[in-house]
């Protein structure tokens, strides 16, 4: 029973840094700390499946190695995902608020009676285009600001 009861120990021990490990802050330390949890959960387990024998604990330490790395290239993908989410969040919030900046600006000098709009009717001629349509005449509305 002691051969069982040391893989399991060992396979909690690795699992144990190995969450720890994902629950820091620092990325280089929880980079570290999950291959180091995986690569020894990984040899503990090829050490007892290979019946005590170092190559096992070898084999099993570089396939857990693997799977950390393959942790840590996950949560590295994830992170860049959410800065690039972020960013352009914070992108889109500052065009919105120079827009509504913009449009409160021209509101106030609208009621100070500083800018002035109106609608301005101007006749066109009948003329021809540069590809030779004929254009009839009639009459255009524009928007002056003064």
């Amino acid at each position: 029973m002691q051969p069982k009861r040391t893989l399991t120990i060992s396979l909690h021990a690795g699992l144990a840094s190995f969450v720890l490990a994902a629950l820091t802050g620092c990325e280089a330390t929880q980079h570290a700390a999950i291959d180091a949890g995986a690569a020894g959960t990984g040899a503990a387990i090829g050490y007892e499946v290979d019946r005590k024998s170092p190559v096992g604990a070898a084999i099993g330490g570089a396939g857990g190695l693997l799977v950390g790395e393959a942790v840590n290239y996950g949560i590295s993908s994830q992170k860049k995902t959410q800065y690039q989410e972020g960013y352009n969040k914070g992108r889109s919030d500052e065009v919105k608020t120079l827009y509504w900046a913009q449009r409160d600006l021209h509101r106030a000098t609208e009621e100070d009676g500083q800018l002035r709009r109106k609608l301005v009717e101007i006749p066109v001629d009948e003329h021809r285009t540069s590809d030779g349509t004929l254009i009839e005449e009639h009459h255009r509305v524009i928007e002056v600001v003064e």
